[in-house]
């Protein structure tokens, strides 16, 4: 559907009246649900009924059971992403997480998602937050976490204004650990140093590990993310100035 409706936006529009005109939604396997509502959200295309009418159905469901963590992420990344908001929907996945033993087994990008979807929507969820919170200062090393997926959880936190010192603490010493890796990507740079700086978890030796990586991508920040930059660098009180400085 997403790679199909990319050509023939049209069918975004069909699909949704032929869904929502069903009385229920019992004859999709919860991953077909899922798959629909990433392909909307992947497009940029909103469908307030198709959205609604999904999560009143997962609502209504006795167990969550049948859904696999990854359905249940890529989900509620669906609505975050193109910000339909329904709380009940939300309560009842974080719920359903939080109930399982080592938070169902979820993955790293899975886990970064969820907490990027709550934090996106607004949506609070304590309990969820210090489960997953728990699990990764509980890991014996984050090599399973993307930059990407350590960035995003850093910003969820920050976001929902939960400050986690040992999660925060465990997030900088494996950033700085890869220092000498690929680089992030500039987005996640910007991201990762002011979700830092918004908590006040201002590690000075993880601003220092990552000035080589603004420097040398500072071309590809956006203003925003020069601002994000800009802002944390002088929050943690490094002079960050020669960063711009250099730049012709």
């Amino acid at each position: 559907l997403e790679k199909v409706g990319a050509c023939d936006p049209g069918l975004f529009e069909k699909a949704a009246l032929h869904i929502t005109s069903l009385e229920d939604l019992d004859e999709f396997l919860p991953q077909e649900l899922s798959n629909i509502l990433l392909a909307f959200s992947k497009a940029g295309i909103s469908n307030p009924v198709l959205f609604k009418k999904v999560a009143d159905h997962v609502v209504a469901l006795e167990s969550l059971a049948s859904f696999h963590s990854q359905a249940l992420s890529n989900t509620l990344w669906a609505f975050a992403n193109v910000g339909e908001r329904h709380s009940e929907l939300f309560q009842k996945v974080a719920n359903h997480v939080v109930a399982l033993d080592d938070a169902g087994g979820i993955n790293p990008q899975e886990m970064s998602n969820l907490l990027w979807a709550f934090a996106k929507c607004g949506e609070s969820h304590p309990t969820l937050f210090e489960k997953v919170g728990d699990r990764i200062v509980a890991a014996n090393d984050l090599g399973g976490f993307s930059r990407k997926d350590l960035s995003i959880s850093a910003w969820a936190y920050a976001t929902a204004n939960i400050s986690r010192p040992l999660l925060f603490k465990k997030i900088s010493d494996e950033v700085i650990a890869r220092r000498n890796e690929r680089e992030f990507d500039s987005r996640y740079v910007a991201q990762l140093l002011w979700s830092f700086a918004a908590i006040g978890h201002l590690d000075a030796d993880l601003f220092s590990s990552l000035e080589s990586a603004v420097a040398n991508r500072l071309h590809e920040f956006n203003g925003q993310g020069v601002t994000n930059v800009a802002w944390a660098y002088a929050v943690a009180n490094i002079d960050g100035r020669n960063l711009f400085d250099d730049q012709s």
